[in-house]
């Protein structure tokens, strides 16, 4: 799905487990740069206010004074809600895990030249990303546009989907985590909604031969009108 469009105030930028200050104050910089609106940290490993106010500088300084700080990256990530999105840096030595890219909708990777150094700090991330939707807000919007489903119930469909093709005997019960990423990969690229959401669950799950005493999941939420 091609980011046409975008508003950068939707944006928030989502630092999972900063190491130093001065990071997430670079980072905020960068952010500060590209117009994105906000500034998230998940269990960063230390928060020094003078040290994050001068790496900021005064244009980064808004996003930091405004920034909120999180316990763990599901809560972070509530905030992809009515069309807005978040998108996660992970820490700066590993990056994201398996189990927290399975939260994201999409993978963003930003290749290298190098054969000696093949990555990036995390600053030079956030501001490679914002370029690219600072120049996607500039183009023209192809189409209307659409109401994304938020993070919380796209999980709770891809849940639900790898339960019913379990039952089906689809999936194997080893590794079956794996086999649902790929899945994912394929629906997230066209944007998912409230009702693509209930649509994939209820064709399904309406030829699982569930047991009797286990209804068919339903995906909780109302009804776009």
């Amino acid at each position: 799905m091609s980011p046409r469009g975008v508003n950068l105030e939707n944006v928030t930028v989502v630092l999972h487990q900063p190491r130093l200050s001065e990071n997430i104050g670079t980072a905020a910089r960068a952010a500060s740069n590209m117009g994105l609106g906000s500034l998230i940290a998940v269990q960063p490993n230390q928060i020094r206010e003078d040290i994050l106010m001068a790496s900021a500088t005064k244009g980064g300084q808004r996003l930091i004074e405004n920034m909120s700080v999180y316990e763990n990256l599901p809560d972070a990530l509530a905030v992809s809600q009515e069309n807005k999105i978040a998108i996660v840096f992970g820490p700066e030595r590993t990056g994201l895990t398996t189990v927290e890219l399975r939260l994201c909708q999409a993978v963003v990777s930003i290749p290298t030249n190098s054969k000696t150094t093949s990555s990036i700090n995390l600053a030079q991330a956030v501001l490679i990303v914002g370029y690219e939707l600072l120049l996607a807000e500039s183009d023209e919007t192809l189409s209307p546009p659409i109401k994304m489903a938020p993070v919380g119930e796209v999980q709770a469909m891809y849940d639900h989907f790898k339960r019913a093709l379990l039952e089906l005997g689809f999936l194997p019960e080893e590794n079956s985590d794996y086999w649902i990423m790929n899945f994912a990969r394929i629906f997230n690229r066209a944007g998912l909604t409230h009702e693509d959401c209930n649509l994939q669950i209820l064709r399904v799950t309406e030829h699982v031969p569930w047991p009797k005493k286990t209804a068919a999941p339903k995906l909780e939420g109302n009804k776009e009108k």
